[in-house]
């Protein structure tokens, strides 16, 4: 009965944004959005990803240097509407597997604080196809702060011919 109620604690930790590891709570919020929620086909499509820490106390995160490598810092998924994952670019795979190679520091974010990075989505995957597309990300924390994985909200973006090109 244990590990179901633990199970059941981590599924909604991961869900909220909110971990509890060992008694203590770490409030840590993963938001996405875009600058608008429809691109014309081939066009770039950057995300900004914004990590806040809820938290009284300062938090510590490894990080690549820059703002639009992000997809080193976090797993980017992105879904077409029947809920399958598009197949990744071969530098969405790189990404995906560390094979790439970046320099990387840390980055305290303060008490009631935020991290921000936009990583260029359609650099990991093909969205030239006209439709809607719905992507999500993932964190895992450092191992201080509990190792879990926090995720992000659901965010649809919609690809749309482009009829100015015409």
């Amino acid at each position: 009965m244990k590990y179901v109620h633990l199970a059941f604690v981590i599924s909604a930790c991961i869900l909220y944004g909110t971990l509890s590891v060992v008694g203590a709570e770490i409030p840590v919020q993963l938001e996405i959005s875009t600058p608008q929620m429809q691109f014309p086909s081939g066009s770039p499509i950057t995300l900004t990803i914004t990590l806040s820490n809820l938290s009284d106390v300062p938090m510590t995160i490894g990080r690549v240097v820059g703002r639009e490598q992000a997809e080193v810092d976090y797993t980017i998924l992105v879904k077409d509407t029947n809920g399958k994952l598009l197949p990744e670019s071969k530098y969405g795979y790189a990404a995906a597997n560390n094979r790439l190679i970046v320099s990387r520091t840390t980055a305290t974010i303060p008490p009631g604080g935020t991290l921000s990075q936009r990583p260029i989505i359609t650099r990991l995957y093909d969205m030239t196809k006209p439709g809607k597309y719905v992507v999500t990300v993932q964190r895992r924390l450092p191992a201080a702060l509990g190792g879990l994985v926090v995720a992000s909200n659901a965010f649809t973006v919609s690809v749309v011919l482009d009829t100015k090109s015409e």
